[in-house]
């Protein structure tokens, strides 16, 4: 999900990178939301968050639209909140 963020508008292949992301994104939330062993962490939170806004931004601009950088930026900090989180057993 990181390396997408920085994906330029000309990339090859861009489109089906987005789109795989976001469906691994999607089947992600689909397996964890329900486990209370999983739903309640700290690293379930911060990865949550950032799945929902790039889904979110797909979904409103399309796969061929950049994340805007303030967006990515705050998606990176989601994502290595969640991977400290993981890292500390949360």
């Amino acid at each position: 999900m990181a390396a997408t963020l920085d994906l330029p508008r000309d990339a090859p292949n861009r489109d089906a990178t987005v789109k795989a992301v976001r469906s691994a994104g999607i089947q992600w939330v689909a397996k964890y939301r329900r486990q209370n062993e999983y739903a309640g962490r700290p690293s379930y939170g911060a990865t949550y968050t950032a799945v929902n806004a790039l889904a979110g931004h797909v979904n409103n601009f399309g796969t061929g639209t950049p994340i805007p950088a303030k967006r990515a930026d705050r998606l990176k900090i989601e994502l290595s909140d969640a991977e400290r989180a993981l890292a500390r057993g949360r």
